[in-house]
């Protein structure tokens, strides 16, 4: 008997042979608890691939539900797969933080798979100054194993991990007695402890966009850069024809979340503060806010008055004062004051719906904490916490622990960073020769923390360095050995989605395709192994003979086995079909699970103004995230190289942006090769010049500028990280990324810009000029300039006009 027939048997008295071959190509175990749920036969096209009979070969194609490696939010994707290659790459319509979205960093994850770079096999370098060559996995992992027995210093390093990976690489390091750092770009460290400080939560809170009326965001990009992609959705939503919500956007770039705005106030860098205490000032004297979120909010801050806050003493908290210290009008904050105010409740019936949201470039300053503390804290004197529209915090860990045979992993929701002043401490052993074993996995350190000789010289006295990496990059490059891992479509894991969606949820990744090949077809394009599956070998305890899948399935059996499977999203009689069931949804979610415990919440504030000063010819430096460049870890592929960014539509190459009127002041020219320097080093960007950039300030995205990334991406750009300072830092032990200041000075090289954005002017199909209305005695030229001039004040702020002083 054939596996197929054999197949078929086992599901004859379970569905009928009608229905079989309707869901011939499908995994038909899945078919069996999709039809408890309910779900209509034409949805069964997402499957898993276990129990497939492997003679068994169709012409059509098939989805499979797994994870993103490449989204830091947890996002659950489904992989088109026809006869064993990945073709396409979707957001999973089921899972709820991404119902068919994904973001474009996503597809990237295709071409890594299918990537002629892959490294190969293990490599090894004997000596700093040679060349890597072809090892056996046997003697790569004889040569960790060595390292590991040493008696010295041991460091892992990887990007911020949840779920069972952060609990594999913890049990690990507590294994070897070793340290786990975690690093990653721009990080928004203090956005994730600010928020859990101020709701009393372990994990962050979901912010529930869609439903409310009026947000007001300082700094936080999630239309662009951050959040997972269910918030990109939702912002749809919260601008739909039924329910049209007004957003106001603070902050110091045209962000993709600015330009998307309604109001996009630009304020002087680190002045956001004194528009926050502004307006905790204006909610406290009106007659409107109640008296219990009042005493609610200066409970929280440990405060009488709001003043107590304040720490530009010389700055009074009325609209006035504050558009002179910012450099935003007084008309605009009042109109902002007034929409706040209108919206609270009226005696007479329920207000609408206020968010405050912090993150972004309000994390860039030295006063991160208190500036993310304080506007995360407004939305108590709104009552708008754990309430529909606003802040909804999400509920404790399900599972704190999952055992494995006599062992247990920790099985967290929450992400992690260190902090700049750890990262300092271990270079600083790194240098001195004390640190025996170096362990770094997809994370290309090098450029990413600033000082990079000092860093390329402190991996050289470590004994043995190992990375672990699909593409070489910078860092791998320096490792001694180098071992090559599997891509997200070809491995096991669990992860939970950060934030959560106000319920509990997990993802489940799995294998959906089959092994690359080589242009010959004769052997693997990559002789690869899953990373985390390298660490449970290396464990000294029972964990030495699990593999990946055996915890997958060990967590779906504790799930099953707890009174959360009911009315959840799998409904199974037994364990096997309830983790095939998981598999082919791409994960587990239970919406009628919702809890939080508030505890010890607190809204602390040091400083809420920063002082971020420069000498009067410099220009302060905005490192920003492009959408898909992200912190430059997918820019190994052609997509995501080519992929525009969304302001300036530039592909393949980073860039400097700056104000249109300031670069003719400058006499710079679109493309112009400029020289930026800053006391920590120099770069050289080509000019992008655009209006809606200060002008003080300038911008560049981070991620590219890298040696070794592959043939598509080595030696494009420039990396902005080499210009920024390490040793001045946050409250929060971190880089103040927006306190760096630079020079601009024109090279007398120009180059042209690939973008997409065209340079053509537009000709008027008619001879005609637009209508306007002309004031008394006033004459069309008039006219025109003052229309123009209204024009770019309500577009990109009041600051943008030219005062007494100069340009600003």
């Amino acid at each position: 008997m054939s596996s197929l027939e054999g197949f078929e048997n086992n599901l004859e008295k379970k569905i009928s042979k009608r229905k079989f071959l309707g869901l011939l190509g499908g995994t038909a175990i899945g078919a069996v608890i999709f039809e408890a749920c309910g779900v209509p036969e034409q949805e069964f096209i997402i499957q898993s691939p276990v129990d497939m009979p492997e003679d068994y070969v169709k012409g059509e194609d098939n989805w499979f539900a797994t994870s993103s490696d490449t989204s830091d939010y947890g996002e659950s994707i489904i992989v088109r797969v026809m006869q064993g290659r990945a073709k396409k790459i979707e957001g999973n319509p089921d899972f709820p933080n991404t119902l068919g979205k994904h973001r474009a960093v996503s597809e990237t994850e295709l071409q890594t798979f299918y990537h002629p770079d892959r490294i190969a096999g293990p490599l090894l370098r004997k000596t700093s100054s040679g060349n890597h060559r072809p090892i056996t996995w046997q003697e790569g992992i004889s040569l960790l194993t060595d390292g590991l027995k040493s008696k010295g210093r041991k460091t892992v390093v990887t990007k911020p991990l949840r779920g069972i990976n952060k609990g594999i690489v913890e049990k690990f390091v507590k294994e070897v007695d070793g340290t786990h750092l975690t690093l990653s770009s721009l990080r928004d460290n203090a956005l994730y402890e600010t928020s859990k400080m101020v709701f009393g939560t372990t994990s962050l809170p979901y912010f529930d966009i869609k439903n409310a009326d009026l947000i007001v965001s300082f700094g936080l990009d999630f239309i662009g850069n951050w959040g997972p992609v269910e918030y990109v959705n939702q912002f749809g939503k919260f601008r739909s024809n039924d329910h049209r919500g007004y957003l106001y956007q603070i902050e110091p770039r045209m962000s993709l979340t600015a330009a998307n705005a309604d109001q996009w106030l630009c304020p002087d860098l680190g002045k956001e503060g004194l528009i926050a205490l502004m307006i905790a000032d204006q909610l406290i004297k009106s007659p409107k806010t109640s008296t219990k979120h009042i005493e609610e909010f200066k409970t929280l801050a440990g405060i009488s008055e709001i003043g107590e806050l304040n720490n530009a003493t010389n700055v009074a908290l009325d609209p006035q004062s504050v558009a002179d210290a910012t450099g935003i009008s007084s008309k605009k904050l009042e109109s902002l004051i007034s929409r706040i105010i209108t919206s609270l409740p009226e005696s007479s019936g329920p207000g609408k719906k206020i968010m405050f949201l912090s993150g972004g470039t309000s994390s860039g300053y030295s006063n991160s904490n208190s500036l993310n503390s304080l506007v995360l804290g407004l939305n108590y004197l709104t009552g708008s916490v754990n309430e529909e529209g606003g802040i909804i915090l999400n509920p404790d860990d399900l599972f704190q622990k999952v055992q494995i045979s006599e062992e247990f992993i920790n099985f967290s929701s929450s992400s992690t960073w260190s902090s700049q002043s750890a990262w300092n401490k271990e270079i600083e052993t790194w240098k001195s020769g004390g640190q025996d074993l170096m362990i770094v996995n997809s994370v290309d350190f090098i450029n990413e923390i600033p000082g990079i000789s000092e860093t390329i010289e402190a991996i050289g006295k470590v004994k043995l360095s190992v990375g672990f990496g699909t593409i070489m990059n910078d860092t791998l490059e320096r490792c001694d050995l180098i071992l090559p891992i599997k891509t997200s479509l070809q491995s096991w894991g669990i992860d939970i989605p950060e934030p959560k969606t106000t319920y509990q949820s997990v993802t489940f990744q799995q294998p959906v395709a089959s092994d690359p090949m080589s242009r010959d077809g004769l052997k693997k394009l990559s002789d690869a192994q899953n990373f985390y599956d390298v660490l449970l070998q290396q464990m000294d305890n029972s964990l030495k003979e699990v593999a990946y899948i055996d915890i997958c399935r060990k967590l779906a059996d504790k799930i099953f086995a707890s009174p959360v499977s009911k009315d959840s999203s799998i409904i199974a009689s037994n364990s096997d079909d309830f983790f095939k069931g998981i598999l082919a949804r791409g994960g587990w979610w239970n919406v009628n699970k919702k809890s939080a415990t508030r505890k010890n919440a607190k809204i602390r504030v040091i400083n809420a103004v920063s002082n971020v000063a420069k000498p009067s010819e410099d220009f302060h430096l905005i490192p920003f995230k492009s959408h898909v460049f992200g912190d430059g870890n997918a820019l190994s592929t052609p997509w995501a190289q080519a992929s525009p960014d969304p302001i300036t539509s530039i592909t393949w190459d980073s860039w400097v942006e700056i104000n249109t009127k300031t670069a003719e002041r400058l006499k710079i020219k679109q493309g112009d090769i400029i020289k930026v320097s800053s006391k920590h080093g120099q770069i050289e960007l080509p000019a992008y010049l655009h209006p809606g950039v200060p002008f003080e300030s300038v911008g560049i995205p981070i991620g590219q500028g890298k040696n070794f990334s592959g043939r598509y991406s080595e030696n494009r750009g420039a990396n902005v990280v080499d210009i920024i300072g390490k040793s001045s830092l946050n409250e929060n032990d971190d880089i103040p990324w927006c306190a760096t200041s630079v020079k601009l000075q024109k090279t007398g090289r120009k180059k042209k810009v690939s973008k997409f954005e065209g340079s053509v002017p537009a000709i008027a199909a008619e001879p005609g000029v637009p209508i306007m209305t002309l004031g008394s005695e006033e004459s069309a030229e008039e006219g025109y300039h003052r229309y123009h001039k209204e024009h770019l004040e309500h577009t990109f702020g009041d600051n943008f006009k030219n005062d007494k002083k100069g340009e600003k």
